[in-house]
């Protein structure tokens, strides 16, 4: 499995997040709802299998998370580079 950077960790914990806040029904999230720039980080993810993303129309797209994404977040060390990260 491929590292993942602290800041895509944080753009998979707010999709958590808001997977967990919604009702069962809610199958995902339009980018407007995850900002631009988690969006951006999700996408990048998706060939790890952690997001699945949706085509809903042009320039439309329904981010989601899946099982393996909901384990990577869980488990006890997350892996996480340094990479991308700004200081302060």
């Amino acid at each position: 499995m491929s590292k993942m950077t602290h800041r895509q960790t944080w753009a998979l914990t707010l999709l958590a997040r808001l997977h967990d806040k919604a009702s069962p029904e809610v199958r995902g999230f339009h980018a407007w709802r995850l900002g631009s720039h988690a969006a951006r980080l999700l996408r990048s993810m998706e060939k790890t299998g952690f997001v699945k993303i949706e085509r809903q129309a042009e320039n439309c797209f329904r981010y989601s998370i899946t099982e393996a994404g909901r384990d990577h977040l869980q488990s006890p060390t997350p892996e996480a580079s340094d990479e991308g990260r700004e200081t302060e």
